[in-house]
């Protein structure tokens, strides 16, 4: 049985921020610098980062665990991954760090390796089954780089992602941030932030990078934030400097309308429209498919924005018939677009999206097609899209398409395809910059509303009967019912207690990546022993040639250098030819009783080598 988790806020501001992932438990942890190259209310505003980040996570034993260590020259353990498993106790815990005093030195290596052995180890909370993310929040260079890296290379067999955000002034300088790259996971994990209070602008792409379940919303003035430009500084751009080869692959089956295909296309557009278009940026392809491929534009077709958003703009003219062949389609995108004679860069990175309505018509070759297209293509994304995503037979296949389960989407309600903008923009590059979209309709909650007026004077009691169904990012659909009380408390914070239950498809998902697994096994099983046999065979039948050839070339030399040596002269002239070699074939007797009967003029013998 599923239930709404639902998430009631009474303070200035109400954000709905609804974040649960269907397989996935995630152990994250905060790892803050507290030297004193940041001022304490710089430092104050780095805890209230921290602060925002996890008001937006689910937290429990079955959701998420947060741990936080600060660290200088030595490191602390603040609270690990079992000592906070309600939200409210947590973020309290959070709020303690703001009297931490900030001293030290930069001993980056040794919070690290804190970081390995307290912190993500089964004693202080560590669960096997879940996801593992890192924070680290600092302020400049280690005090030693070396030691660093070796300290992040040995943490990073125990933490899957390792993110980095270098704050503060010394960010303008770079040799403070050469040893980032050496810490972090990748470099779309890396950020630099000059001024401090920017870091809210940062709120949004950091939560979703340390939990893609969470369905993050615009913070609406929940945050008192300062403005960002539309472009980054050049210091900050550093980081991004990597030319983007992006493809969009679309269905154009006729499982949704042709309004609903516009909106599709719409989405497709706002995305496109916040990347910066250039030889020496992102350059972007589309691919239509049905029964049959067809690429509208490759990656060399429109090099600035204009002339590539009206070209997107026309896919909207497009007949929406025929059959699901996605297995045809990543062919095609492999062979056709991802080619440097179509426009591929070798110097760039390689991302593509598929926005498609239901099951392929053939799953296993398109599983295959997918796998061959991984080769090509370094992250590959699934969105599937409208009214069948509420029947799971009909996504069974995402999860062998999409590079990890973290790039898979399903939105149900196409109107809400616009919540998602900001999320897959940032996922295709992350120096894009957050922004609202006009027009974008509110995710609705329908809710029937009985009150008790009080005969007394306590506080009245409100109840709120909610039926809802949402469908939203990575692999999270809602049909739920949800019947509770609240008594409704004037703060600047809201203090909650949920319950919600869920069923997965986790152990299906398992079972056809296991059973994918086997197959491609046995597949390179047959292969290896097919090419031992065929090599064996070849080794074989040149021994056999070349044995052969050295009898021909000895007999022409003999036939050559004595022809009476066939006349067959008295055996007290006879003179054996000795020989190095020992053949077993059929032929072998004939050639050694030749070699016995020949006679020669001399006394020399003729040795085979």
């Amino acid at each position: 049985m599923e239930k709404l988790v639902t998430i009631l806020c009474t303070t200035l501001c109400i954000t709905l921020i609804i974040n649960r992932t269907l397989s996935t438990k995630n152990d994250i942890t905060f790892l803050v610098d507290t030297t004193a190259d940041v001022s304490k209310d710089e430092f104050n505003k780095v805890i209230d980062f921290i602060y925002n980040i996890t008001s937006r996570l689910t937290i429990g034993t079955h959701d998420n665990m947060v741990a936080l260590v600060t660290f200088n020259t030595l490191p602390k353990t603040e609270f690990d991954l079992s000592d906070k498993s309600d939200k409210s106790s947590l973020l309290d815990a959070i709020m303690s760090i703001k009297n931490i005093s900030l001293t030290g030195s930069r001993e980056t290596n040794k919070a690290l390796d804190h970081i390995r052995d307290n912190i993500y180890v089964s004693s202080q909370g560590m669960r096997t089954d879940a996801q593992s993310s890192m924070l680290l929040i600092t302020y400049g260079l280690s005090q030693s780089p070396t030691q660093t890296q070796f300290a992040a290379f040995f943490l990073s067999s125990s933490v899957q992602a390792i993110n980095v955000i270098g704050v503060g002034s010394l960010m303008y300088d770079a040799s403070e941030r050469t040893d980032f790259p050496n810490i972090a996971s990748s470099p779309e994990n890396i950020f630099y932030i000059e001024e401090v209070s920017n870091l809210c602008n940062y709120i949004l792409n950091i939560t979703i990078k340390l939990d893609n379940g969470t369905t993050a919303l615009h913070l609406n003035g929940c945050v008192s934030c300062f403005p960002t430009t539309t472009e980054l500084t050049s210091t900050e751009k550093t980081v991004f400097e990597i030319n983007k080869d992006i493809s969009f692959l679309i269905d154009t089956t006729a499982d949704i309308s042709q309004d609903e295909f516009d909106q599709v296309i719409d989405f497709i557009y706002n995305i496109t429209s916040r990347l910066t278009i250039g030889p020496n940026d992102s350059m972007v392809a589309l691919v239509t498919f049905n029964t049959l491929p067809k690429t509208e534009f490759d990656l060399n077709d429109t090099s600035d924005k204009s002339s590539l958003l009206d070209a997107i703009m026309s896919i909207k003219n497009i007949s929406l018939t025929g059959s699901r062949e996605t297995n045809k389609a990543l062919d095609h995108i492999r062979d056709n677009i991802y080619v440097s004679s179509q426009g591929m860069r070798s110097d760039a990175q390689s991302s593509m999206i598929l926005i498609t309505y239901g099951l392929s018509q053939s799953p296993t070759q398109t599983q295959f097609a997918a796998f061959f297209l991984s080769s090509s293509v370094q992250d590959i994304y699934v969105l599937g899209v409208g009214s069948k995503m509420y029947d799971p037979t009909e996504r069974t296949d995402f999860q062998n398409i999409a590079s990890s389960t973290e790039n898979i989407f399903y939105i149900g309600e196409i109107p809400y395809l616009c919540h998602y903008i900001s999320n897959i923009t940032i996922k295709l590059d992350p120096s894009t910059t957050q922004s609202e979209v006009d027009g974008c309709p509110e995710m609705t909650i329908t809710s029937t509303t009985t009150t008790t007026i009080p005969t007394t004077t306590e506080i009245e009691t409100t109840e709120f009967t909610y039926s809802t169904e949402l469908t939203y990012s990575t692999e999270l659909t809602y049909s739920t019912e949800s019947t509770y009380s609240t008594v409704p408390t004037y703060s600047t914070e809201s203090t909650y207690s949920t319950e919600s239950t869920y069923s997965t498809e986790s152990v299906s998902k398992e079972q056809s990546s296991e059973s994918a697994i086997i197959i491609l096994s046995v597949i390179s099983v047959v292969l290896v022993l097919v090419t031992v046999i065929v090599g064996i065979l070849v080794i074989h039948y040149l021994s056999k040639y070349r044995k052969r050839k050295r009898r021909l070339e000895l007999i022409t030399v003999l036939a050559r250098e004595y022809p009476d040596m066939k006349n067959g002269l008295g055996p007290s002239r006879m003179k054996y030819i000795e020989t190095k070699h020992e053949y077993k074939n059929g032929h072998s007797n004939k050639f050694h009783t030749f070699l016995k009967l020949s006679m020669m003029n001399n006394g020399t013998k003729i040795v085979c080598r």
